[in-house]
């Protein structure tokens, strides 16, 4: 099972509440062998209303970067055909919260697409 440390799951809500109604996208860092996301590391981006995407040669060289993290401004947090082809190039691990941004509008895939077990600590 996954853990998301409380204190970056409110960053994600933050962050997705305040680009509403465009999608929000980051990356999420933490500990691999421990199953823990623990830190968002926000590099320039562009948010759309359908789509967002990230400056990947921006992106740093660190090892403790897992996956991404986006918001869907629907109230579906359902990998689209589009997330689907873009997790296996993001890390291992994706989260996508969704409206009304909060504990029980989200999920985290893995880098296939298959929803993780989560817990928020």
């Amino acid at each position: 099972m996954w853990q998301i440390k409380k204190n970056l799951f409110e960053s994600i809500l933050i962050a997705a509440k305040s680009n509403y109604p465009n999608e929000f996208l980051a990356l999420l860092g933490g500990k691999r062998n421990e199953k823990l996301l623990e830190e968002l590391v926000v590099i320039p981006a562009v948010y759309g209303k359908d789509f967002s995407f990230l400056q990947s040669n921006l992106i740093p060289v660190d090892f403790s970067i897992l996956g991404s993290v986006h918001s869907h401004p629907s109230y579906s947090f359902k990998a689209s055909s589009e997330d689907l082809i873009s997790f296996p190039r993001m890390g291992e691990v994706h989260l996508i919260i969704a409206q009304p941004f909060n504990d029980s509008s989200f999920a985290l895939y893995d880098s296939k697409g298959h929803v993780l077990q989560t817990k928020i600590i």
